[in-house]
């Protein structure tokens, strides 16, 4: 099985174009697998490898119940796993088995935005891998980003946030010409069926036309709420909607923080000289994050005991 890492800045597509490409006969597109970067305690890159302790240790973690899916092997089966990279395969087969028993699984989708900053490593553990940076203007990340209760807290931060994982995008594709290949999320909406063709060449697959149904995803209960666009049919109109979700001012100050990066990748500004924010306004987004962060805090407590 060959792998495939959608990557990019978090409310990016990253999910969106996971299940499109999942939608494809031949490739298989799991939930988010940070087990994978959020390298298991045991893993030791010196060479020595313990399939069964790695696999308790991933199989403990939230981030494979997230799956929803029970993973077991035999003692058989963990004996052959000699890497780390083939265990990971292994347990994407297991879910393959689980959900996707009609497909002759050769591909192997992750989406995890994070993979933008673990490229060396990932191709490190799976040879021959192919990356796929998705990239989407910097404002609609920043309106989709204030609606999950995670992530940047304020505008600045999202410009902030927004071009860190632009950067570490670049530098993946100047390193890795041949391996990394940058689609924006706004051509995808625009022309599904020319976005399709040109990532199945990359992969190295025949264009399907049910891809464009963009159903590929079994999205678990956990995270259902944050991906509405999972197997609804892309729509231009959801490209420009950070055009009424942020205020102008709002707009005005992401601009300004994140220079001419947006013109760079194509998107016209709105402003030619944005302003940068005022001091009463950097005061504000202080006590507004502060005030989240609370927030968050207060969240995360409420949930360990348990209360509803």
């Amino acid at each position: 099985m060959k792998s495939v890492f959608v990557m990019g800045c978090e409310r990016s597509g990253t999910t969106f174009l996971g299940s499109f490409l999942g939608a494809h006969s031949q490739c298989v597109v799991t939930p988010e697998s940070q087990f994978k970067v959020v390298v298991p305690p045991s893993y030791r890159e010196d060479g020595t490898f313990d399939a069964r302790k790695t696999f308790e240790e991933i199989r403990s973690s939230w981030h494979l119940r997230k799956w929803e899916t029970p993973i077991e092997f035999s003692a058989e089966e963990l004996e052959k796993i000699s890497t780390y990279g083939m265990l990971i395969q292994m347990i994407v087969r297991k879910y393959a088995e689980s959900h996707h028993r009609e497909k002759e699984a050769k591909y192997w989708i992750d989406h995890t935005p994070n993979n933008i900053e673990h490229v060396d490593f990932l191709r490190k553990t799976f040879p021959g891998a192919k990356f796929i940076h998705i990239v989407r203007d910097g404002r609609g990340v920043a309106a989709s980003f204030e609606r999950v209760s995670w992530g940047p807290d304020t505008i600045l931060e999202s410009a902030c946030h927004w071009m860190k994982k632009i950067a570490f995008g670049f530098a993946a594709e100047v390193k890795y010409p041949d391996e990394v290949m940058m689609i924006r999320y706004e051509d995808i909406l625009e022309d599904p069926e020319s976005a399709a063709r040109k990532m199945c060449r990359f992969i190295g697959i025949d264009f399907e036309a049910r891809m464009l149904k963009a159903d590929g995803m079994v999205v678990p209960s956990y995270t259902r709420h944050q991906h509405e666009l999972v197997g609804a049919q892309p729509t231009q109109s959801k490209a420009d909607s950070w055009r009424t979700k942020l205020s102008a001012r709002e707009i005005e100050i992401f601009e300004y923080e994140t220079g001419r990066m947006l013109q760079f990748l194509g998107y016209p500004r709105l402003y030619e000289e944005p302003r940068r924010p005022s001091k009463p306004e950097y005061i504000r987004f202080y006590f507004h994050k502060r005030k989240k962060r609370i927030y968050k805090e207060l969240k995360k407590a409420i949930h360990k005991v348990g209360i509803r």
